[in-house]
Formats: structure tokens, C-alpha cells, sequence
């Protein structure tokens, strides 16, 4: 009987591995690249409507666009921020400020100037700034306690473990235990 080991029929399962893969894998990196276009899209299309005072409509463009799950990183900031734009200018700061939360927490060192945004988003970004360190530092601190008590347990677990071992036998007397026989005498 032939072993197809090396020849032709190694080379046939090489090429179906690779249509498999072409056919299985990149039509699903097209669709999310498709899906970004289009989230791109409604956000020029919002931020086109923002800027011509429409604020209705690119409110609802822009949750639009942050309902798609497939949406990227770059896209999602883009889109917390101009949400954050549309909620200061319809009178709703706390909304705008959990926006502005979103857009830290993708972008830690977001800090616009008074040059490239208007005075009193640059103020509020300070503001959400201040108040999101705060809730990082409470919440390591949150955890941190929680882990000293972790650490505090397990410490008295040993040393608990370690007076039992060394105290003895635990009797509360001071008698060694019987020596073991000898073995027995080799044949």
C-alpha cells in the first residue's frame, strides 16, 4: 500500500487548509470593518449635525453608533467625546461627565486645552478628570483592604499550623513517643 506521507497528496491538504482558512476567517474581518465604516460614517453625519445646531439628531446618531458592539477603540473615544459636546450643550453636565468618564477610561491622558476646545468643556473635563482619580484611588483602595485581609488570614493560618506542629504531639505532656522496632535481620 502507498503512503501519501510526501508527495502530491500532502500538497492537496496544504491548499485545502488554506482556502479553509481564507474562506472561514477574512470575510468576518470585512464585516467589521465594514461595521466601523459605518459607525464612522454616523459620526461625521453627527458631528455635521452638531455643528449645524441639531443637537436631536446627532444625539441619536451618536448612541447609535455607541450601541454597535463591534465598534473600535478610536471610534468609541470619538464618539464619548462628541456625546459629551451634544450633553454640555443641551444643560446636562453630569450626563456629559459619565461620557467624559468613558473617554478617560480609554484615554487616561485626554486633557484638552483652552486653544483646541471651548472654556467650559476644557473645565468640566478637569472636573471628570478629578472626580475618576478619585473613584481609581477608592477603588484600589477597596481592593488593597480587602487583600490585607486576604494576607492577615492566611498569615494566622500559618502561624496557627506552625504552634501545632512544634508544640508536640498535643497531649500537654512532656513524653516522647515509643521508639520504632527494629527491622527484622536480612536472610
Amino acid at each position: 500500500m502507498k503512503h501519501y506521507r510526501y508527495g502530491a497528496y500532502s500538497w492537496v491538504m496544504i491548499i485545502t487548509f488554506c482556502f479553509f482558512c481564507a474562506f472561514t476567517f477574512l470575510p468576518s474581518s470585512g464585516r467589521l470593518n465594514a461595521s466601523n465604516d459605518d459607525v464612522a460614517d454616523k459620526l461625521n453625519k453627527a458631528e455635521d449635525k452638531y455643528y449645524d445646531g441639531d443637537l436631536d439628531t446627532a444625539l441619536a446618531l451618536v448612541l447609535e453608533c455607541l450601541r454597535d458592539s463591534t465598534i473600535s477603540n478610536y471610534l468609541s473615544l470619538r464618539a464619548n467625546k462628541l456625546l459629551a459636546h451634544i450633553l454640555l450643550n443641551k444643560e446636562e453636565s453630569e450626563a456629559a461627565k459619565n461620557a467624559l468618564f468613558k473617554v478617560l477610561n480609554l484615554e487616561p491622558n485626554y486633557r484638552p486645552t483652552i486653544e483646541e476646545e471651548a472654556p467650559r468643556f476644557v473645565t468640566l473635563v478637569e472636573e471628570a478628570r478629578r472626580e475618576f482619580s478619585e473613584q481609581k484611588v477608592a477603588e484600589k483602595s477597596a481592593e488593597s483592604g480587602t487583600s490585607n485581609w486576604i494576607w492577615i488570614g492566611a498569615g494566622g493560618a500559618v502561624v496557627a499550623a506552625a504552634v501545632i506542629l512544634l508544640s508536640g504531639n498535643g497531649s500537654g505532656t512532656d513524653q516522647k513517643s515509643p521508639a520504632l522496632p527494629q527491622p527484622p535481620d536480612l536472610p
